[in-house]
């Protein structure tokens, strides 16, 4: 019997550690053959010019489509720290930012492990690991660093839960909304989660030493801002540029909606034929067929688990649940689940730009919670596993993320590995694009001769 055990042991500790090390490397391929346009570029040379001067940018990178720009000094310092760690190599940002977000999901992993302790933990890694969205949402954007903070976020809440004078739930509280504060305007969604918490009676107390420690922690980026307030009164970087009423928003709640509960699985019109939808998918098709054989039990998973989700916020027994008495953990997240996303799109009344997934990403950790809470709840599908379900569940996720990956990379026209071998083999790219002459700077200026290479693949 000992025998036996140990057998099984390694088997799974052989297996945890092979789909752990698995993820990492396709998460830094997806993100060397991420487009590098001009956002990702503005991003890159941010902290590309911190690390050339030393000196720390007063605001991140501005808002996509608006003159604006949130203050502080976090987004600059989280591009320029790799270069730092890593040296004057052009990837050191791009590479850096796949192992954050490879560190959030595991994370998130362990955060549902937590709440869904009957869950069978290789699926449930597998399953969070390796959604699509979370492998090719990985560019030099300003959302690609929100789903780290947005779970140590939940962590906080989860400690507070479980102990409401936790010194870590309080500190990673505040030090969560300070750093998301620095990058993203979507951080507003953390600020309705913790005002579910509290309207609820979820959060009664914190601790006030963790809570001020957070906020000094999380707060240093905006040193630098704060010591040249004075002199930056009539500059253009104002985040009420992004701010306008418009009430015909209603009528874009179903694409907000279901690419939502789309997070966790796939969506083909996002990574297949961008931006042609429907036709730029056939065209994908036509040219690569084989494909199609990963596609059908790919998007046969994936609207099983839209529908799902559909079915977790359609039960009425759910959203009755809400005036019950909440004394578990699970209960807490379960009314903040159901309610965040609808109290999220309200905000979008008030958004200049329309809920494109970029804007709610940071909702990327609570997406797993509808269809997890659902199977768990309302079936025995995760209750009890046989060989079959193992099956299916294995060809369901590596069939979406290969359709996935592979036909983002045939539809990416400039992803950042194009750019830096263009940008290494030029000696003036003065007709290239964008990403390629910034990159060829950044060499330049650098002195960096360990990467004049040949035609490289990194696949």
């Amino acid at each position: 019997m000992y025998c036996s055990g140990s057998v099984m042991f390694n088997f799974y500790s052989i297996t945890f550690i092979f789909i752990i090390i698995s993820n990492l490397i396709t998460r830094i391929y997806c993100a060397l053959i991420a487009p590098f346009t001009e956002d990702q570029v503005i991003i890159f040379n941010l902290g590309a010019q911190l690390y050339k001067t030393g000196e720390f940018p007063l605001y991140g990178a501005r808002a996509t489509g608006v003159e604006s720009a949130t203050p502080g000094a976090l987004q600059g310092f989280l591009v320029a720290l790799p270069f730092w760690i890593f040296g004057s190599h052009p990837w050191a940002p791009v590479v850096f930012l796949a192992i954050l977000n490879f560190i959030a999901s595991l994370l998130i992993y362990y955060w549902y492990k937590r709440l869904f302790p009957t869950v069978h933990s290789l699926m449930l890694l597998v399953f969070i690991l390796f959604a699509p969205w979370s492998l090719l949402y990985v560019p030099l954007w300003n959302p690609s660093y929100l789903p780290l903070f947005f779970i140590l976020f939940f962590w906080g809440l989860l400690k507070l839960f479980d102990s409401p004078k936790s010194f870590s739930g309080s500190f990673l509280i505040s030090f969560s909304l300070l750093c998301c504060l620095q990058l993203h305007l979507s951080v507003v969604l953390m600020g309705l989660t913790l005002a579910v918490a509290l309207i609820f009676r979820f959060l009664t107390r914190v601790n006030f030493k963790g809570f001020i420690t957070g906020v000094i922690a999380g707060g240093i980026g905006y040193v630098p801002f704060l010591l040249n307030y004075g002199s930056l009164q009539k500059t253009t970087h104002s985040v009420q540029s992004a701010i306008a009423f418009n009430f015909e928003r209603i009528l874009e709640f179903p694409k907000f909606f279901f690419r939502y509960l789309s997070f966790p699985t796939g969506d083909t019109l996002r990574f297949l034929g961008q931006p042609h939808g429907y036709v730029g998918s056939i065209k994908v098709f036509q040219s690569d067929p084989y494909l199609l054989i990963f596609l059908v039990p790919g998007i046969i998973g994936t609207v099983y688990l839209i529908w799902v989700g559909l079915k977790y916020f359609f039960l009425k027994e759910f959203w009755k649940s809400i005036h019950f008495p909440k004394k578990t953990k699970l209960d807490k997240f379960h009314v903040i689940s159901l309610l965040l996303p609808f109290l999220s799109f309200a905000l979008y009344f008030f958004s200049p730009r329309g809920p494109s997934a970029h804007t709610f990403w940071i909702l990327f950790p609570l997406s797993f919670f509808p269809v997890l809470y659902y199977l768990t709840h309302k079936t025995v599908l995760l209750k009890k596993l046989t060989a079959f379900k193992v099956v299916v569940f294995v060809v369901y996720v590596f069939s979406s993320v290969f359709y996935s990956v592979v036909g983002h990379r045939i539809n990416t026209t400039e992803g950042f590995w194009d750019a830096y071998i263009q940008a290494s083999q030029f000696e003036q790219p003065i007709n290239s694009s964008f990403g390629v002459r910034s990159i060829h700077q950044f060499i330049h200026e650098n002195n960096n001769k360990e990467i004049k290479i040949s035609n490289f693949s990194p696949l």
